[in-house]
């Protein structure tokens, strides 16, 4: 193959199947912004075990709330149980709603 047959041949236009990711993915101008994906993870767990707390200190001290708002007990001992990288589940039970 010639110089000239090599470089019109990488010039030719692809096919859809024959592109590769890097061809498809455009540089972003907001890279540096990925650098902090790690610290809003950390940022995340830190919450999440801040609020986990916040619940066992209230099934101690005003569990009468927890009700008030519709959270059972077991909801919640369940909840404060979990390890800070788990998600919150604690949804508002609908089996004892609120009053109004």
């Amino acid at each position: 193959m010639t110089h000239a047959a090599f470089s019109e041949a990488v010039n030719a236009p692809q096919a859809k199947s024959q592109m590769g990711i890097s061809d498809t993915i455009l540089p972003t101008r907001d890279f540096h912004l990925r650098g902090l994906a790690p610290l809003a993870l950390f940022v995340t767990w830190y919450q999440r075990a801040r609020f986990r707390a916040e619940l066992l200190a209230d099934l101690r001290h005003k569990a009468e709330y927890l009700k008030d708002i519709g959270i059972c007990r077991h909801e919640a001992t369940s909840e404060a149980a979990r390890f800070f990288w788990e998600p919150v589940l604690l949804r508002r039970s609908l089996s004892n709603p609120p009053l109004p």
